[in-house]
């Protein structure tokens, strides 16, 4: 009777081994020659066992395009049926200790070698753009982050280094004058060559004037007509505290009314009430009611004379529509809206850059009228040129603007030479058709940038970015301009809603970072828009803030977790903390004469920083200056609730208390020097009122994430939650030279306030 054969395959028994000095006698008496002899008979050799195991499985790997990141002996495995379809089963002599433990019996070397990875090499005729560069936590010397994030030819590396001789000492805000060295002080972006600037102003642009001249339609309007396009507040006046914080200044401020920010502190007197002590330095600046709700300001470019101008749209409630219809993708029914124009008076100062002229109160020049819908968006022509007037006019300039009938248009500004009296009505100008209007198919236009005098950029409601030529549109059309006009360029960059779009003007004109709701920053070349194109990193809430910094070669934004951060153009992947902020940012502005970076929030704070300080040493302590702080309170008992609703109170509606106050008043507010009459403590508590603060300290913000104790409870991040108007809405840099420390917010209450911040 024959024995019974077991089925299971016979295999040696092996031993496993865990002791770490083993078979170290044999390594240490052993030489190196003894890998290249033979091996003895009955022995495989490394290449044997290689060819039994692994050959076929490596020639296959190297016929096959995977993009497989692990080792080949998963691949291996699965081929050779380790792997079953009822799970991870093995054999049952197999046994494993560890990923990187490799098994082996004793007296045998290691033979486990990886199969190799084909490399995809690019067929003629494919253009493919890779990153190129490391990551910049593995490289950490300032050589190579310099190399690596503005390149390594002389172009780009010798404009930001000129930078940061000029600019690195500079704390915050920039300086009036640069000292003995030639550090600090107003200069044009190194990367903004004089070279460009004098093909700038060779360019001629009068044949584009004289188009959108004559191709415009306005006229005039009487005071009593322009009333339906002014805004029309609940209040004809402003109660804001500001001033010392000990001993705040109380203003009641009508609307088109201004006050410079000295009388926030008025003289005192010693303790002894019998010599003054003189008021501190004068504060250069001005605090002005406009009425409502800025949308956007903007300070007029080219304008290097004796007054600077400031375009500021007040924010209007567009008509009531279906609440089933998504309002921000569909154009809005016609409506009036308007654009101030606010002018002010510099110092007649020889050989460096001029302040206010606080003896001349800021003037309500002229109001643009237009029956397009709220405006949106708008933005002046920024590239250089001289200025011409004549005995008829003053040229302002070139203004494009997106309206909320979703339509993109380009105006001449022309303001009328008048009575320079300080009682002369403004002037109101009345648009009825743009000689430059076009309208996105099926969609509306969100946003727009100027490219170029003769470029400009605009994105849409379905995430797609058009650019014209106007130069081209003008030549194809000698009499007049097409009716809606079609841009050269017009491709989908987002998959929904474009927020904001900025160009890389002047530098680099061709390159545009757009911001959409899907949370994704967008950097596009719209020579190559398929091959040069990439994301940035996303964020849960959407960038409604984006801003170009030329000196740094840098987009600017601020993200959801309330930092501020720059996106360099070659490390546009990786982003850089430039500061931290208290909450949701609503504008940031830039300047093409100096690194300061302002940033407006939600909070009601301006935060001021200097941008250039963290690209050149990632260790540098992060400085920042709070310029001020606004907040907003509703009157008391501002909303009455009754059975049948809710409806605002008397105070509300700007009406007193039918009985009589007999409480204390408080002391007679002073408006541009003339004794107002008293207010009653009751009727001031019923009427909103704003705060003003300013004077905070330097301070250091450190971006680890353990730094939210301050806005946490119990361990749970919280969000505040802010009144509308104390929000901070737009800030910005004046851009020319001869004021180019010259600043202005926009509050949420219907403040202004501008200030030359050069020290």
């Amino acid at each position: 009777m024959s024995a019974r054969r077991s089925g299971r395959q016979r295999h040696a028994a092996k031993r496993y081994s865990i002791d770490a000095f083993e078979g170290l006698k044999d390594v240490l008496g052993s030489s190196d020659s003894d890998e290249d002899a033979p091996t003895q008979e009955g022995e495989e050799s490394e290449d044997e066992y290689s060819l039994n195991g692994n050959e076929d499985i490596g020639n296959e790997e190297e016929n096959e395009l995977s993009l497989d990141e692990g080792s080949g002996d998963n691949a291996s495995a699965e081929e050779h049926g380790e792997y079953d379809e009822g799970g991870d089963k093995y054999d049952d002599n197999d046994s494993i200790i560890g990923p990187d433990t490799y098994l082996t019996e004793k007296g045998r070397k290691s033979t486990h070698k990886a199969g190799k990875r084909r490399i995809n090499r690019a067929q003629k005729g494919d253009y493919y753009h890779v990153r190129g560069i490391s990551e910049l936590k593995r490289h950490q010397g300032k050589d190579n982050r310099i190399l690596y994030t503005y390149g390594g030819v002389d172009e780009d590396v010798i404009p930001f280094l000129m930078a940061r001789d000029k600019w690195f000492n500079q704390v915050i805000l920039p300086a009036r004058k640069h000292d003995k060295y030639g550090t600090g002080g107003l200069a044009y972006s190194f990367y903004f060559t004089e070279k460009m600037r004098e093909k700038e102003l060779s360019l001629d642009t009068s044949g584009l004037r004289s188009a959108l001249y004559s191709n415009q339609k306005q006229g005039s309007l009487s005071p009593s007509e322009a009333l339906q396009y002014l805004p029309h507040p609940r209040f004809p006046h402003i109660n804001f505290l500001f001033g010392s914080t000990r001993k705040p200044v109380f203003q009641n401020l009508a609307i088109y009314h201004s006050i410079p920010l000295a009388s926030g502190w008025p003289q005192t007197e010693k303790a002894d009430k019998t010599t003054p002590i003189s008021k501190p330095k004068s504060k250069p600046g001005w605090l002005f009611n406009v009425g409502g709700k800025p949308q956007c300001i903007n300070w007029l470019p080219n304008h290097n004379v004796s007054k600077q101008y400031l375009a500021v749209a007040i924010f209007t409630d567009a008509a009531p529509l279906d609440p089933q219809v998504a309002r921000a993708f569909i154009p809005t029914v016609p409506s009036p809206a308007s654009i101030q124009i606010w002018s002010f008076n510099l110092l007649e100062i020889e050989g460096e850059p001029r302040s206010f002229d606080d003896s001349v109160s800021p003037r309500l020049e002229a109001v643009i009228c237009t029956d397009w819908g709220p405006i949106k968006e708008f933005q002046w022509c920024p590239t250089l040129r001289n200025v011409h007037g004549n005995e008829e006019s003053i040229h302002l300039g070139i203004l494009a603007g997106v309206w909320g009938d979703g339509k993109l248009r380009i105006l001449n500004i022309d303001l009328p030479t008048r009575n320079q009296a300080p009682d002369t009505a403004p002037q109101n100008i009345h648009i009825t058709s743009a000689a430059f209007e076009s309208q996105a198919p099926e969609s509306i236009f969100t946003c727009l940038t100027w490219l170029s005098y003769n470029h400009i950029a605009a994105g849409c409601a379905n995430g797609s970015v058009a650019v014209w030529d106007l130069t081209a549109t003008f030549s194809g059309y000698s009499r007049s301009w097409p009716s809606n006009p079609k841009p050269w360029f017009y491709q989908n960059l987002h998959d929904t809603f474009i927020l904001k779009i900025e160009s890389g003007y002047p530098s680099r004109p061709h390159l545009i970072c757009t911001s959409s709701m899907d949370g994704f920053l967008r950097l596009t070349d719209i020579r190559s828009p398929t091959a040069d194109s990439l994301f940035g990193g996303r964020n849960r809430l959407a960038n409604i803030c984006l801003s170009w910094q030329d000196i740094t070669q840098s987009f600017i934004s601020a993200d959801d977790t309330y930092m501020l951060r720059m996106y360099p153009l070659r490390r546009f992947f990786s982003t850089l903390g430039a500061g931290r902020l208290d909450s949701n940012a609503t504008s940031v502005a830039t300047s093409l004469l100096h690194p300061g970076v302002l940033t407006a929030c939600l909070d009601g704070t301006v935060i001021a920083l200097n941008s250039l300080r963290k690209p050149i040493d990632l260790k540098s302590d992060v400085w920042q200056l709070v310029w001020f702080a606004h907040e907003y309170r509703p009157g008391k008992g501002a909303w009455t609730v009754k059975n049948d609703g809710v409806e605002p109170s008397a105070q509300e509606n700007g009406r007193s208390p039918q009985n009589g106050s007999t409480m204390d008043t408080l002391p007679n507010p002073l408006v541009n020097g003339q004794q107002q009459p008293s207010f009653s403590r009751e009727l001031l508590l019923g009427q909103p009122m704003c705060r003003i603060t300013e004077g905070f300290k330097l301070e250091t913000k450190h971006f680890s994430s353990g730094n939210t104790a301050a806005r946490s409870k119990e361990g749970e991040i919280y969000t505040t939650i802010h009144e509308l108007e104390s929000a901070v809405t737009q800030v910005c840099w004046n851009p020319n030279p001869i004021c180019g420390g010259w600043a202005a917010a926009a509050m949420g209450s219907g403040l202004v306030r501008v200030e030359d911040l050069a020290i």
